[in-house]
């Protein structure tokens, strides 16, 4: 889902780009081929970087690294299940610390 607003955003930014360039009249000094192969080879660059870095922290907080605090306040039933899904999932990078 990250990845898919990333490369979303990446195209509108392109495509807003090629709008200016051409509403300008300056397509003439920039080559049609160089800017294909740069906006592909950008955003996926980007898009890579991203996907490494979430896959770096997803490890990062599986093993105990970058974990963030939380408390659990609310009804009995919402709590637990809040709880247990919380425990199953420990690349996620919450812990416990109190369930009201």
């Amino acid at each position: 889902m990250m990845l898919a607003c990333v490369t979303l955003a990446w195209m509108a930014m392109a495509a807003a780009a090629l709008l200016v360039a051409f509403t300008l009249h300056r397509m003439d000094a920039v080559s049609r081929l160089w800017f294909a192969y740069s906006t592909l080879i950008s955003g996926a660059l980007i898009v890579l970087a991203k996907f490494v870095v979430h896959v770096g922290l997803r490890q990062m907080r599986s093993r105990g690294f970058n974990q963030r605090t939380v408390a659990i306040v609310g009804t009995q039933g919402f709590a637990r299940t809040l709880l247990a899904h919380l425990s199953s999932t420990p690349e996620q990078g919450f812990t416990l610390v109190c369930l009201r």
